[in-house]
């Protein structure tokens, strides 16, 4: 049987230039997305035969024992705490290509910035300052406040033209304004609000979650 043959050690400058194409690649959306595909592919079909998961799950138990017999093992916060510093790690180490990717993602339209996405946070937000502002005039005094800062702000800025002209109707508008904007009515206004849009929210999430 013929002996394997030593590979030689790469040089420095070899090594700077294969990791900087690496980083080229990894710098296109497609190629990273195209990468994670194949990977996620490549691990779910090892897994899937019995004698590699049966190592797999071996070697993962002999860590955990070796873990679990160190004395710093609680000290450190057990599994959470390592898995808190691995990944506290890996953000410091590739923080950078992290922002790259999310703002590829974002420009790209994808995500957040998807038209997908901003439609379903569109629906959201009529349906949550709907249901809120049904509840605040349904369950509160509101509408009672408001008429009453309507007739005083009607007295206070009093109109003495035709009732049929574009002066009334800008004047109706500043009136209407003036009254929720009113210390009454924007303190209730606010105080219910800051209840009930979270309330509301959180039952709308629930009803995505049940869809």
């Amino acid at each position: 049987m013929t002996e394997k043959k030593q590979r030689k050690p790469r040089s420095a400058e070899a090594n700077a230039k294969m990791a900087a194409t690496m980083r080229a690649k990894f710098d296109d959306p497609e190629y990273r997305a195209m990468h994670k595909a194949r990977s996620a592919a490549a691990n779910k079909k090892w897994h899937s035969d019995p004698e590699n998961a049966a190592k797999f799950a071996e070697r993962s138990s002999e860590r955990m024992k070796k873990r679990h017999a160190e004395g710093n093992w609680k000290a450190d916060g057990g599994r959470s705490g390592i898995s808190s510093r691995g990944i506290k790690k890996a953000l410091e180490i590739h923080k950078e290509m992290y922002r790259q990717m999310a703002k590829d993602r974002y420009a790209a339209g994808l995500g957040i910035n998807s038209e997908e996405s901003k439609a379903a946070k569109a629906a959201a937000s009529k349906w949550i300052m709907k249901a809120a502002k049904d509840a605040l005039h349904a369950e509160t005094n509101y509408n009672e406040l408001y008429q009453e800062a309507h007739i005083r702000l009607r007295r206070e800025m009093p109109y003495d033209g035709p009732s049929d002209g574009a002066d009334y109707h800008e004047y109706i508008k500043k009136l209407g304004t003036a009254t929720v904007n009113s210390p009454e009515c924007r303190k209730a206004a606010d105080d219910f609000m800051a209840l009930a849009i979270p309330m509301f929210a959180k039952k709308w999430q629930g009803m995505k979650s049940n869809d």
